[in-house]
């Protein structure tokens, strides 16, 4: 496998008619560090199933405990600094109204179904973006 692919889990968490985001400053490999937003979630570690993944990366990520329920979608993008296969899971909080954090000055924010186009979306997050913007 090409050291520069990857692969990531991403939540996509619903609450009345919003979907969580979480914010992310990345230069995309342009010399320019913006802020995206992305569902959140991260990397696949070797030998990890992906509910274990999200289950560990959101735990990690925002404080949160989820349910890891059906693959909604996956896509395939390709940066100027790595290529991505990013896996869309449908998951729910284990608790209800859980204390969200972010870590490293991210924020997250709960985006209306239909504002998340508007959003500065990370270029491998919009096809499940333009899915439940529908």
């Amino acid at each position: 496998m090409n050291p520069t692919f990857i692969k990531v889990c991403a939540a996509v968490i619903r609450d009345n008619g919003k979907i969580l985001l979480a914010s992310r400053d990345i230069d995309l490999g342009t010399g320019k560090v913006e802020r995206y937003w992305e569902f959140p979630g991260g990397k696949i570690h070797d030998g990890e199933s992906h509910a274990d993944c999200m289950r560990r990366e959101l735990l990690e990520e925002i404080g949160a405990d989820v349910q890891v329920f059906d693959l909604m979608m996956q896509t395939v993008h390709s940066y100027p600094i790595r290529n991505v296969h990013l896996y869309f899971y449908r998951c729910m909080f284990r608790e209800r109204n859980p204390k969200l954090h972010c870590l490293d000055g991210q924020e997250l924010r709960w985006v209306k179904t239909s504002e998340i186009l508007q959003m500065n979306l990370l270029p491998a997050d919009k096809p499940m973006a333009e899915f439940l913007g529908l």
